[in-house]
């Protein structure tokens, strides 16, 4: 329902997700793997509560940056994350707990869940303590509570009929099972657990079921059907970017964990950004700043997602796109100063908007690249002029035929020692 709402949005120009709804949102994009875009999400809807007043509900977008920053192996912004959280009047559980089990503080992680779960008592709430209880009560030596909590939760996903409540609860009922030594009952839990969240199409979810699954065969004297799943579960870990889990994974496997340079990979990085925002700030005042500001955000997201661009980024007044090949990201690139364009004939105003484009190799660690290259494409994209797309000669060169541009021109690029070959490329 949220893809088909934002696809009719993105069609219209509009933002159909603000403030509270925009959290809401951002976790489902969270449980479908995608934890740069859900962060952008989130921070966006943070900075519209925060404006309008909400601040409770700005919590709520403080704790999903936290559980995001959790997963990623970044226990600094998690908890920075959830004090945002708790000092606009959240309670943050279960991550703060399960953040203190990450951090070795397995009685700290107890006592918090275990009070977080005596002060709550409606049911959905609940459902989102018991989880992460039975993992931390079994850390802790606490069977008999984990043994409770995986009961209630079953009790609870049977109430609701959920099928993520369900695979939730098939997964914690694994766990026990496999603290209990009946590794034969664990196998069966653990494979309906990871089916379930499969069906949902949550990966890090089902790749954590399936590390259990993996765990249960080797309790059972299966190795052979162990190391397949702990395997796949591992390559799911580092492609989600779960560091701990990774390593985890990678332990249980008797492997090297996985290599923090990250993966080499070719992409087309595109960088936008508005030209002299400083001085439209001024002119205009913050409420209409924030008002250009939120409607440039919605039109560029929306070229982005048409030509299959990967937002790793988003600077305030600007962004940073992946794309797979060089193609899509000059068509997004004309793209946008089209719509600036057409908005400018129709509304009589448009911010100017430069843009740089470079194909080149990065480092990719989770949702994030990295290197001289991601520095080459910024660079280029800072010494382009306002509604100019200016790109190096190899990556139009790449992305076939049917481009006009000016002559090739070298340029220097601040912080580096080499010059850029680069092209202006015509859009009108």
């Amino acid at each position: 329902w949220t893809e088909a709402a934002q696809r009719w949005c993105e069609r219209q120009s509009i933002n159909g997700f603000p403030g509270v709804c925009r959290v809401h949102r951002a976790e489902i994009i969270r449980l479908r793997g995608n934890w740069l875009e859900a962060q952008q999400e989130v921070e966006q809807a943070c900075t519209e509560l925060t404006n309008h007043g909400i601040p409770r509900m700005a919590a709520d977008g403080f704790y999903e940056i936290g559980e995001i920053r959790l997963k990623m192996g970044d226990l600094r912004a998690a908890s920075d994350a959830f004090s945002q959280a708790h000092e606009l009047g959240k309670e943050p559980q279960p991550g703060l707990a399960v953040l203190r089990s990450q951090e070795g503080k397995t009685d700290a992680a107890w006592s918090g869940i275990h009070r977080a779960l005596e002060e709550e008592a409606e049911r959905p709430a609940r459902a989102r303590l018991l989880p992460p209880a039975v993992s931390i009560a079994l850390a802790a030596g606490e069977t008999e509570s984990a043994h409770a909590a995986a009961d209630e939760l079953e009790q609870i996903a049977d109430g609701f009929g959920s099928t993520a409540l369900q695979a939730a609860a098939a997964t914690a009922r694994a766990e026990v099972q496999l603290a209990e030594g009946d590794a034969a009952k664990a196998v069966k839990s653990a494979r309906r657990g990871w089916q379930l969240w499969q069906e949902v199409e949550a990966p890090y979810e089902a790749a954590r079921a399936r590390v259990v699954l993996g765990q249960a065969y080797r309790a059972g004297g299966d190795d052979d059907a162990a190391r397949p799943e702990l395997q796949a579960a591992r390559a799911t870990f580092e492609r989600l970017g779960a560091i701990p889990d990774a390593h985890r994974a990678s332990e249980l496997l008797g492997v090297a964990e996985p290599d923090s340079r990250g993966e080499r990979v070719t992409r087309t990085f595109v960088f936008t950004d508005i030209v002299k925002s400083t001085a439209l700030v001024e002119a205009m005042g913050d409420d209409a700043w924030e008002d250009l500001l939120r409607w440039h955000d919605q039109t560029l997201r929306s070229v982005f997602a048409a030509n299959r661009g990967e937002v790793v980024n988003s600077t305030g007044d600007g962004f940073f796109v992946a794309f797979e090949e060089s193609r899509a990201a000059l068509q997004a690139a004309v793209a946008v100063q089209r719509s600036l364009a057409e908005h400018r004939r129709s509304h009589g105003f448009a911010p100017q908007v430069r843009i740089g484009v470079h194909a080149a190799e990065a480092t990719r660690r989770g949702m994030d690249f990295g290197g001289k290259g991601v520095h080459e494409a910024a660079r280029i994209g800072s010494v382009a002029e306002g509604g100019e797309i200016m790109a190096t000669v190899e990556t139009v060169d790449a992305a076939g035929p049917g481009w006009e541009a000016s002559d090739a021109r070298d340029v220097a690029l601040k912080g580096l020692s080499k010059p850029a070959r680069v092209v202006s490329v015509a859009w009108r």
